[in-house]
């Protein structure tokens, strides 16, 4: 390939390089900004408690009550697990979330969740409750409502107790039992569904990853060392919320930084921003740009890409990576509406930029489950090893991603580190991790 130096340099002069990454300086990094926000110092993870613990075994065929609300569906279900561990889903039902369409007031949006469960509502008084927006986990197993994001447009909602509300809007419906709910984020979620991964199977411990639209990572802690809070136990563990898509101690250029700025949420989230479905594909065209003015693509070409780069998402990327010379996505028409004699040099130029990109953004991916790894104190056996759960259309769709992940996981655990580990994926994670997450809190 003719121009490989030029993009090679041209992306190391602006620290977008997977060479320019030290993973062993990156891991340590990491696991300092996590050790800081367990003890409340300055750092860029929040590592919010969730006070929810990661019970030894699953209770059997005791039916569960499940809510899982996102930016853009809301999913009900009963579900109980069988002798051999196995999820049983029943009256399984998805439906649209409120608040996409227009403002809805908080007794609205509470009214709506209680109409997806109404009819399995007297099926049991434990609800587990996937609730995919910004919230402050309570020792009650309740959540505190920061905001709505996503684009969910409610008003009066300040200060909102989740778990009550919900309560409260059962009761108004005619539901008088005394329902315990718990309150969990997708992340949560994801890593309890390591429990049901293989019930014979010994593992030391589970981290969840979230890599899909947004990146997210959570583990489990020893109390003892989230010294921000006081708990009854110390000696036992709780799953944090470690908030990872806002870890700011990595080398950024300016190039980066500039479309950190222009990304909202803007100055925020850049670890996210350089590897998440939200921006991975307008990082990319980002960069893009800037090659065009460093005259790396041919005049024509350089133009034609300028004037459909705004269009360049994480999905035309995927797509692309797939088959570059297909009319069937923006930058593949590109392809076909370049039409020069040097058409092909410049697809092949675009091609490897998104390569390394991607190739960035896996080991940025790896770097930092590699610090939670590490950071847990799990995987030192083979016996025993750390289930690595891992949810997210990024992680599996965009090309190669998890071949490179999985490439520098073996790297920095393994040959540096002699760490155990198995990565796992779990289908409807969000639903299945609510469940566990109920009879785990509320046993008996």
């Amino acid at each position: 390939m003719k121009k490989a130096l030029a993009i090679e340099l041209f992306l190391k002069k602006n620290m977008l390089h997977s060479d320019e990454i030290d993973t062993r300086v990156h891991v340590q990094n990491f696991m300092r900004h996590m050790e800081n926000g367990l003890q409340g110092r300055e750092s860029s993870l929040a590592m919010l408690p969730t006070f929810v613990q990661i019970g030894e075994n699953i209770p059997r065929h005791e039916n569960i009550i499940v809510l899982d609300a996102g930016g853009t569906h809301v999913r009900s279900a009963l579900i109980h697990f069988d002798d051999f561990g196995a999820p049983v889903i029943k009256h399984y039902n998805s439906t649209n979330m409120p608040g996409t369409q227009g403002t809805v007031s908080c007794e609205e949006i509470f009214d709506y969740f209680v109409k997806q469960i109404e009819d399995i509502a007297d099926k049991s008084t434990k609800i587990g409750f996937c609730f995919s927006f910004p919230t402050e986990a309570m020792p009650n197993h309740d959540g505190k409502l920061l905001f709505f994001s996503k684009g969910i447009d409610v008003h009066g909602h300040e200060n909102m107790l989740v778990g009550e509300c919900l309560r409260q809007a059962l009761k108004k419906h005619g539901f008088e039992k005394d329902y315990d709910i718990i309150i969990v984020n997708d992340t949560v979620t994801t890593l309890l569904m390591g429990l049901t991964v293989d019930p014979e199977k010994q593992f030391s411990g589970y981290l969840g990853a979230i890599l899909g639209t947004g990146m997210n990572i959570a583990y489990a802690e020893r109390n003892a060392a989230i010294t921000k809070i006081t708990t009854d136990n110390p000696k036992e563990k709780q799953v944090i919320n470690i908030e990872s898509g806002e870890f700011t101690g990595y080398l950024t250029g300016s190039l980066e930084r500039e479309f950190n700025e222009m990304m909202a949420p803007k100055g925020r989230f850049a670890f996210e921003k350089a590897m998440s479905g939200a921006y991975l594909g307008p990082l990319a065209a980002h960069v893009l740009r800037a090659m065009c003015k460093e005259n790396i693509f041919s005049a024509d070409f350089a133009q034609k890409l300028s004037e459909i780069s705004e269009n360049i998402t994480t999905i035309a990327l995927c797509h692309f990576m797939m088959n570059p010379l297909t009319d069937e996505h923006v930058l593949g028409k590109l392809a076909l509406l370049a039409g020069h004699e040097n058409a092909h040099e410049d697809i092949e130029t675009l091609y490897y930029t998104c390569e390394l990109l991607i190739q960035r953004a896996a080991k940025l991916f790896a770097c930092a489950l590699s610090a939670v790894l590490l950071k847990s104190e799990c995987g030192l056996t083979p016996l025993h090893p750390a289930c690595i759960v891992i949810d997210g259309t990024t992680f599996y769709a965009v090309k190669n991603f998890k071949f490179l992940t999985e490439y520098y996981l073996k790297e920095i655990l393994r040959e540096e580190n002699l760490r155990y580990y198995e990565i796992a994926r779990v289908e409807s994670a969000s639903l299945l991790g609510a469940a566990v997450a109920a009879l785990t809190a509320f046993k008996g």
